[in-house]
């Protein structure tokens, strides 16, 4: 969906993935926020800054162990804002051959719900100017689905172990 923010003439597309999961909002926070490790499903690159600061600049590369660089898609994404006592984080794409015009900004919360669960908010914003922009917001939540399920099994409580008797 395209809108504009009151006061600004630049139009948007936004989309957001919101999901509850059963995991406490700690272990969500503590795996989502790391910015130089999450998602396992991207490889991830430190560029500059440090982890979990505003500034810190990470590469992410979509084919986790190629080594054909040239025929991976790949994108340079920097952390704009974060606020561990709200549990929210905002980053930018900045230079990247996905096809994704600089300006798409991105925004991670976690929310406490009742039961031990969190309710996930991934909400995303590009420009549509953006190629196919009717297609390319199903595409995004598509990846960003992908990278809620991974969270959801890396921030799951472990199961209690199995005790055998004799």
């Amino acid at each position: 969906m395209a809108e504009a923010a009151p006061g600004c003439p630049t139009v948007h597309w936004n989309g957001v993935v919101e999901k509850s999961i059963s995991a406490p909002i700690d272990k969500v926070w503590d795996v989502a926020s790391d910015f130089l490790r999450f998602p396992n499903l991207l490889t991830i690159e430190p560029v500059e800054g440090e982890n979990r600061v505003p500034g810190c600049t990470r590469k992410v590369t979509n084919l986790p162990g190629r080594t054909d660089t040239e025929s991976a898609q790949w994108a340079k994404q920097k952390l704009v804002a974060i606020n561990p006592s709200e549990h929210v984080f905002s980053y930018e794409f900045l230079e990247n051959n996905t096809g994704v015009d600089p300006g798409y900004y991105s925004t991670f919360q976690a929310m406490q719900e009742e039961d031990g669960k969190t309710l996930v908010r991934w909400a995303f914003r590009f420009s549509p100017s953006q190629a196919g922009s009717d297609r390319f917001v199903p595409f995004i939540m598509s990846g960003t689905n992908l990278y809620v399920q991974e969270l959801e099994k890396l921030a799951a409580p472990a199961p209690p172990a199995s005790v055998l008797v004799s």
